[in-house]
């Protein structure tokens, strides 16, 4: 049976997929919520996530979403810990000592621990939050075989790893601080 996933965010009940951190809101095919510093806090600096369980290897992931002054907006893909992660985040404040966050992706050949923090890839002219702010992005991500292709817009990026090669189990969305919509969800596996 393939592992295929369509959200329509037509019903705030769904099986295989859960609305946590924070007041989901779903009206027109679009499921909406806003991150307080109370629920940022609570959870150790990380906001609201929708998350999927399916199980699979490969596929492909595509969905279209809106950031409004959000911090930084995560796609992970879970296993057995973290496999792979997309992260699009705020450029820092000019003249902040520290970023703790950056446009990355993140990807776990072995499972994810406080030693192994796993292999980050930084590909040149990734969007950034500030251009993806406010406005409706599509994102396609195709996993096949250890080779990764992330597309939004004109940005194309293809690589390989072995962490794209292990079993994976729950997609997610999730956000830090600030206001997401995601609408138009589905993940076709192929075999």
């Amino acid at each position: 049976m393939m592992a295929d996933i369509t959200d329509n965010f037509d019903a705030l009940e769904k099986e295989g997929r859960l609305l946590q951190r924070g007041e989901w809101h779903l009206k027109d095919g679009v499921a909406h919520v806003e991150s307080s510093e109370e629920i940022y806090k609570k959870y150790n600096n990380h906001g609201p996530i929708i998350k999927w369980s399916e199980a699979f290897v490969d596929g492909v992931l595509e969905v279209d979403f809106k950031p409004t002054d959000v911090n930084r907006v995560v796609f992970t893909y879970n296993g057995d810990g973290h496999i792979f992660r997309i992260t699009f985040a705020k450029l820092p404040e000019p003249g902040a000592k520290k970023v703790f966050v950056t446009t990355r992706m993140i990807a776990w050949a072995e499972k994810s621990s406080k030693q192994n923090k796993g292999t980050t890839i930084k590909p040149v002219n990734m969007p950034e939050l500030s251009d993806l702010n406010k406005k409706w992005n599509h994102l396609k991500f195709s996993c096949i075989k250890g080779k990764g292709v992330l597309e939004m817009g004109d940005f194309v990026y293809e690589f390989e790893h072995e962490a794209l090669k292990r079993k994976k189990t729950q997609i997610m969305v999730s956000i830090g601080l600030g206001t997401l919509s995601v609408k138009n969800m589905t993940f076709k596996e192929v075999d």
